[in-house]
């Protein structure tokens, strides 16, 4: 499975979850720097869609690998590189819009391949659950939220001190969240 989120939390939280069910994820982040911090962490691979031999990567290990399940959080142009690299039969999910920007698509991979984009929204699929499915659903996020769905905290702030806490953060996005705190 490939995952767009690499270095974010939302990164971190799918490689652990992806561990616990044995489901290898194939992050790809924007730096290089990133390929480096997120091997630290134990994540096998790890593409920087930055280099200029991305595309061909993603190919090569698409194919090898009979990668079909993408999962992008960017929107714009990455739904369209990754069906690019992806065998027939693959599908996007798109699940944010960090690019802003609309999904710009070759329809020859959609007719002649028979690949798929669509989008994934969390609180529609969570209402379309009855009673006992939700219940289920969060009895079970209760538990993965003390492992895969843990999120790093690397500071606290009090309120009075936002502007240096919004700094610390833009300084390093993907280094764990900082948080701001009234009462500290």
């Amino acid at each position: 499975m490939l995952n767009t989120a690499g270095a974010s939390a939302l990164g971190l939280m799918l490689h652990r979850l992806g561990q616990q069910e044995g489901i290898e994820v194939i992050n790809i982040v924007r730096q290089a720097e990133q390929v480096t911090q997120l091997k630290q962490q134990g994540m096998r691979t790890v593409l920087n869609s930055s280099s200029a031999t991305f595309a061909e990567e993603l190919s090569d290990l698409c194919h090898g690998q009979k990668i079909r399940l993408a999962f992008d959080a960017i929107a714009g142009e990455t739904p369209q590189r990754l069906l690019a690299a992806m065998p027939d039969h693959s599908r996007v999910t798109v699940y944010g819009n960090l690019a802003q920007k609309d999904v710009a698509l070759n329809p020859g991979g959609l007719i002649f391949q028979d690949k798929s984009v669509d989008g994934f929204w969390l609180t529609r699929w969570v209402g379309q659950k009855n009673f006992l499915q939700s219940l289920l659903m969060w009895r079970r996020a209760q538990t993965l939220l003390l492992s895969a769905l843990k999120t790093e905290v690397r500071a606290r702030y009090p309120l009075a001190q936002a502007p240096q806490a919004v700094a610390e953060y833009e300084a390093a996005m993907s280094g764990g969240k900082v948080l701001l705190v009234m009462g500290e």
